[in-house]
């Protein structure tokens, strides 16, 4: 059989004409996506460097300065992800050097990548006007943004996320077979970036299978669903190499929520529908705007807006565009509610930024609502009443969205570790001396230092057992190995791990004549609200603040480092 023509997801014939349907002019197009992915580039690389790296950053830099071998040879526990980020990050690396721009340009091509393949993806499954308006949307995304400065795996677990969805609905309209390989790949790729990628290939297998349930023509013949039974149980295949890694990973995982429940959020939990319905607001803010709005009032009525543009753009996309339509909604709403179900806590924990691999499919969602606003103020008053419709709605968009982009550029989300690291450099001198802080710490003072930090100076990591001394240059101290967990298993409880540094501290104090001490404190923790999961209890802290006196403080808005000056009582 010959080459099909290409033709769009939906099966239905469309119309031409129409504001959201038809094939638009080409170079309105092209100059529109020049431009969206001009402002992204804009908007990503605006104060890439306000902040250090923080700790699960500096994770990923050990892991990329560590021989390759460690990528797939060490036990799960010392990195607790796939190794395929840490692969192209270490790539990077070999090709420009390790710098702080070349880790956070990696993540910045990926969320670049992503707007302008919104553009490419949104053509190819029928609806090319809803994709080029949301890809203006992900371009000043507060979480795209976010995530696209991180030095981690989000911003590339988004853009995979997306081109699966792309692939899927290629293989689904057209019959050649190099579709379903290609998204084989793809599906292979996003479980080696990040589990929750499989979440993401789940709701892709409903997603084809209901498109399949919804087209004959299809399903004729059983090809189609042969096709996309095999080329899962292919992806299942090429992940087995990892699986054992992924059951040692989730051990470890379950203690870990276990605890920070435990000394970090209490006991308590809010009743059933308080907690939905505030998880609702905070999820349609955070994929539309960013996790705060300003004012009550204002705040509830763009959110309720904008939930209801997405709900109509979800219809509507079902009605024009069914098997669009049924993937997105499964893309989007899966993953979405299977993040919601991880904890009452949403998105504290999972972390806001797992929910970038939702993102793309959620703005195209809601700029289908806003095309179809677009459409009925059209009908009744005119083409440019309806354009102004869709003005109105991407500016109140941006309006709301760019106060939390100009508070993340001025602020700092995490404390600065190059001034601490610029402290140490300039009292090398200092004499036998101690910074005591958690591994992966040491290795951003390492990492910010022009050179390993001076001979003399030593650490206590107080870490997860995933945070491997081996990996962390410098960490040689035997006291490590007495503080964290070994091999899967975390410390017995967190009094453990306070009783254990303390007692180290003391017999490092009489062994030192001075001794610095580097503590980061959480912003809840400052508060007294609640505790740091290193410092659950406060021991660590209260028995600074008895004996010795607090030197300076580096803060940021999520965390301060407390930097201590400790004498020996002679």
């Amino acid at each position: 059989m010959g080459p099909q023509p290409e033709r769009p997801v939906c099966g239905k014939a469309e119309e031409k004409g129409e504001m959201g349907t038809g094939t638009p002019y080409r170079w309105p197009v092209c100059v529109a996506a020049v431009l969206a992915v001009l402002t992204a580039v804009g908007f990503r690389t605006q104060a890439l460097f306000h902040a250090s790296l923080w700790g699960d950053e500096a994770f990923s830099v050990i892991l990329a300065q560590a021989p390759a071998s460690y990528l797939v040879t060490r036990p799960i526990v010392e990195h607790p992800h796939p190794p395929l980020y840490y692969a192209i990050l270490k790539a990077a690396g070999g090709i420009f050097g390790l710098s702080e721009g070349t880790a956070r340009g990696v993540s910045v091509v990926f969320g670049v990548a992503t707007v302008l393949l919104m553009i490419v993806a949104s053509r190819v499954l029928g609806a090319t006007w809803e994709g080029v308006l949301a890809s203006w949307l992900l371009a000043w995304s507060y979480l795209s943004v976010h995530v696209s400065q991180l030095v981690r795996m989000y911003s590339l677990l988004g853009f995979l996320a997306l081109l699966a969805l792309l692939l899927l609905a290629r293989a689904l309209a057209d019959r050649r077979w190099q579709w379903w390989v290609w998204y084989g790949l793809c599906g292979v790729l996003l479980l080696y970036t990040h589990y929750l990628g499989g979440i993401v290939i789940l709701a892709l297998v409903i997603g084809g299978g209901a498109c399949l349930l919804l087209d004959r023509e299809k399903r004729s013949g059983g090809l189609a669903w042969l096709r996309l039974l095999v080329v899962h149980c292919a992806i299942l295949l090429a992940f087995l190499p990892w699986a054992g890694r992924l059951l040692k990973h989730l051990g470890g995982l379950s203690s870990y929520m276990r605890i920070q429940e435990l000394v970090r959020f209490g006991q308590q939990t809010p009743s059933t529908p308080i907690w939905l319905a505030s998880t609702a607001i905070r999820l349609v803010s955070l994929l539309s705007f960013g996790e705060r709005l300003p004012g009550r009032a204002l705040g509830g009525l763009s959110i309720a807006i904008f939930l209801v543009l997405a709900l109509w753009g979800l219809v509507r996309l079902l009605r024009t565009h069914a098997s669009l339509g049924v993937l997105l909604a499964s893309a989007t709403v899966v993953p979405a509610l299977f993040l919601v179900a991880l904890s009452p806590r949403v998105p504290l924990q999972p972390p806001a930024r797992y929910f970038a691999l939702v993102l793309p499919g959620y703005l195209l969602v809601l700029a289908s609502g806003m095309v179809g606003v677009a459409e009925a103020v059209g009908r009744r008053l005119g083409r440019w009443a309806g354009g102004c419709a869709v003005d109105i709605l991407v500016l109140l968009c941006l309006g709301l969205t760019l106060p939390g982009l100009a508070k993340l550029y001025r602020g700092m989300p995490h404390a600065d570790y190059r001034q601490v690291a610029r402290r140490v450099v300039e009292n090398r001198d200092a004499g036998d001396a101690l910074v005591c802080l958690r591994a992966k710490e040491y290795a951003l003072l390492d990492w910010y230092a022009a050179e390993p930090l001076p001979e003399g100076w030593h650490a206590l990591g107080v870490d997860f057992p995933w945070a491997s001394r081996e990996l962390a240059p410098g960490l040689t101290l035997a006291e490590y190995s007495s503080v964290v967990g070994r091999r899967d298993r975390f410390v017995h409880w967190a009094d453990s791990v306070e009783t254990v540094a303390i007692g180290s501290l003391e017999v490092l104090l009489e062994r030192s004549s001075q001794v610095w001490f580097l503590y980061a404190l959480s912003e809840t923790r400052l508060a007294r609200e609640s505790h740091s999961i290193i410092d659950p209890l406060g021991m660590i802290l209260d028995w600074l603040e008895e004996r010795y006196r607090r030197r300076e403080i580096f803060s940021g808005d999520r965390f301060s480092l407390v930097l201590y000056e400790i004498h020996r009582e002679e």
